[in-house]
């Protein structure tokens, strides 16, 4: 038994196992359990299609660890786990059928499709979605953990507006990092970037505005801890890679801009996967095998945005349903 609530995944989800049986074979089976994949889940059961998810252990995806979220349409404000909560209980209530198990294995070569978990069951399906997000690269340093949500952050564009005004530190110089350095500005001037490369490395508009942003930048540095207190962050103890000296920057913010890994290996040898760790997807959710889709932050066209992974989630469900109808499957 899983437990899983509004805010604290404390409500129960029922673990249905057997029921749903490898004698049958589902019209679609969504891989994941996060905003992309219950959006899906919607689409699909909303259209009366028999749909099962196969949710992972650990439901929600990364909106159970944002806290609060403001740049949800129709939400000034809404916690993360509420939200994710509300997508999941609204695909149950129109059909959708939900498994907490872990995928271990795919077979994408033979129809139908044929997936395994961890609690020994196998599933066949029609279709696909492959939604299992990307998890964010992290620090791995003290303080990290504890503050996670309370002033550890990943998405300026998301998180922001809780730095209104105080100092924040940005870790990276690549791409993820730059790109996060103009969307924090528009709520606070108070930057400092952490590079642990002797240089910044990102595309060279980006390091050209980062410049022009007046920021403080370190390069050559590497984040030794996260300074809290009552796990909120105070600042962080930072080492200068050359010298070996070490020096404590005030924070109230810390803004990881590491990149992230795709959850694409289970998947790798049978779909197209780019050298990042993305599943290639035409046509917005289209993979490389007929049948088989992909949404959200595991694919190429990933803008690690909750409401553009919810999107695209709708959009290989009705992607899939179109698969089925030309085919004579539902």
């Amino acid at each position: 038994m899983f437990k899983f609530n509004r805010r604290y995944l404390a409500c129960v989800i029922l673990i249905l196992g057997t029921s749903f049986a490898s004698s049958k074979t589902h019209k679609i089976i969504i891989i994941g359990g996060g905003p992309a994949a219950y959006s899906a889940a919607v689409s699909a059961a909303n259209a009366q299609i028999d749909v099962l998810v196969i949710e992972g252990e650990e439901p929600g995806g990364q909106p159970i660890k944002a806290g609060d979220i403001k740049n949800f349409p129709s939400y000034k404000s809404v916690n993360g786990a509420d939200l994710v909560v509300n997508m999941r209980e609204h695909a149950e209530e129109l059909g959708a059928k939900m498994i907490d198990a872990q995928v271990t294995k795919v077979d994408l070569k033979n129809r139908p499709f044929t997936i395994w978990t961890n609690q020994e069951q196998t599933f066949s399906a029609d279709s696909i979605i492959i939604a299992t997000g990307s998890e964010p690269i992290k620090l791995n340093c003290p303080g990290e953990d504890k503050c996670w949500g309370k002033g550890v952050v990943v998405c300026a564009k998301c998180d922001g507006y809780l730095f209104k005004d105080k100092n924040v530190v940005i870790v990276g110089g690549g791409y993820s990092a730059l790109r996060e350095i103009g969307n924090m500005k528009a709520h606070t001037n108070h930057i400092t970037l952490i590079n642990p490369e002797a240089k910044l490395s990102g595309p060279q508009f980006l390091i050209n505005q980062a410049h022009q942003a007046q920021v403080a930048i370190l390069n050559n540095t590497t984040v030794q801890q996260i300074l809290e207190k009552d796990g909120h962050v105070t600042g962080v103890e930072v080492i200068d890679n050359a010298t070996k000296t070490t020096k404590i920057i005030p924070a109230e913010g810390v803004l990881i801009g590491l990149g992230w890994t795709p959850s694409s290996k289970l998947f790798a040898g049978q779909i197209a996967i780019n050298n990042q760790d993305q599943i290639v997807v035409t046509n917005d959710t289209n993979t490389s095998i007929p049948g088989v889709f992909a949404a959200g932050d595991v694919t190429d066209k990933a803008r690690h945005q909750l409401f553009m992974a919810a999107s695209s989630g709708f959009a290989a469900a009705m992607d899939a349903e179109k698969y089925l109808r030309e085919h004579n499957l539902i």
